[in-house]
């Protein structure tokens, strides 16, 4: 598969869409075995604060089948003491959600949503960017519209 192709002109379709801070990483640069799109999602969720999305595609040989990915993180910030209770509501979220998951990840401390894709073989290089465009645009309307309320019972501190 053409997947380099495709995350080239997924990159492209960002960027003429006026995101600003986007950037096309290789793979050297992240230490991934691939290559990336990272951009800033401005006033996400309707919180001051940005939050960072990842895109990009793994091989059959990386992790049993060809995949795309796109990652949001919402926060890094997530108190300890907070742990328990953002893990009930995002249990409660996922079943709710129609496609992708929130998750908590321990080795970063970030409160995430992630929306993985199998691509089939038979699959064309314009079905897998029209696949991926939709994920892409799921995963920003999905997590943007629980980040008001995730955010803040993740980074507030609870007595």
């Amino acid at each position: 598969m053409q997947t380099d192709k495709i995350l080239e002109e997924l990159y492209d379709t960002l960027k003429n869409a006026g995101t600003e801070e986007i950037t096309l990483a290789k793979k050297e640069e992240t230490g991934m075995p691939c290559d990336m799109i990272v951009m800033l999602i401005e006033s996400f969720g309707g919180l001051a604060d940005a939050a960072q999305c990842e895109i990009y595609f793994l091989t059959e040989e990386e992790v049993g089948t060809d995949m795309f990915f796109c990652r949001i993180t919402l926060t890094e910030e997530v108190v300890e003491p907070n742990v328990p209770g953002l893990c009930a509501e995002i249990s409660t979220l996922n079943y709710e959600v129609p496609l992708g998951a929130f998750s908590y990840d321990v080795g970063e401390n970030a409160l995430c949503y992630q929306v993985n894709l199998p691509l089939a073989d038979a699959m064309t290089e314009k079905e897998i960017r029209d696949e991926a465009e939709g994920c892409i645009a799921t995963a920003i309307s999905v997590s943007s519209r629980y980040a008001g309320t995730l955010v803040p019972l993740a980074t507030s501190w609870r007595i």
